[in-house]
This record gives C-alpha cells, structure tokens and sequence, in this order.
C-alpha cells in the first residue's frame, strides 16, 4: 500500500502487487501540481476513501493470504511497461556499458 511513491514500480517489478491508497489526492495536486503518473500508468488499484481501501484489501486477504491476483494483473502488467522501458534485470549491465562508453569507468 502506497500513495504517489515511485517505489511502487520497483515493488511491482519484483513481483508485489500495488494498492495506492490516496485520500488527499485533490489537495496533493493543488499543492504540487498535476501528479505524476497519468491514469493509465497505475500499475495498481487505487482508494481515496478508507471504506474504498477496506474494500480492495478485503477481497485481496483471504485466510491471512494475499491474492495477487486481486492486485496483479494482464492490465497493471500492461501499465508497468508504459513507463518502463525496460524489465529484464540487467539494469546494472546497462548502467555500466553507458559509463563504460563515456569513459567512466
């Protein structure tokens, strides 16, 4: 459960599943300015009322066990990959070839 942290992706990209529960959305973009990601982008269910989020962890807890697949699916996996470009767990190979081009390293 989160509200706007982008650790929601790396927490997604292991394998959890995402609940953004964002009851002050409304004064958070007022404040901050519109919020980052777009609708589309969630890669979770989203609560902005406490019943909403009783709700969504109701149906995803059953007998003390979470059901990823409540919270995890086609449609969220879909909406990882829009903003990420990449998924293959060879981020730090890609990080050191680019220092190693640059001369870095």
């Amino acid at each position: 459960i989160t509200d706007y942290s982008s650790i929601c992706y790396n927490a997604f990209y292991r394998g959890a599943g995402v609940i953004f529960y964002q009851p002050d959305l409304e004064v958070y973009e007022k404040e901050d300015g519109k919020l980052i990601p777009k609708e589309e982008e969630y890669v979770g269910k989203r609560a902005f009322d406490i019943e909403a989020l009783e709700s969504i962890i109701k149906e995803t807890v059953k007998d003390q066990k979470i059901d990823l697949t409540r919270v995890r699916n086609k449609e969220f996996e879909k909406q990882y990959t829009l903003i990420n470009e990449f998924h293959d767990g060879k981020n730090i190979d890609r990080i050191y070839e680019e220092l190693y081009q640059r001369k870095i390293v």
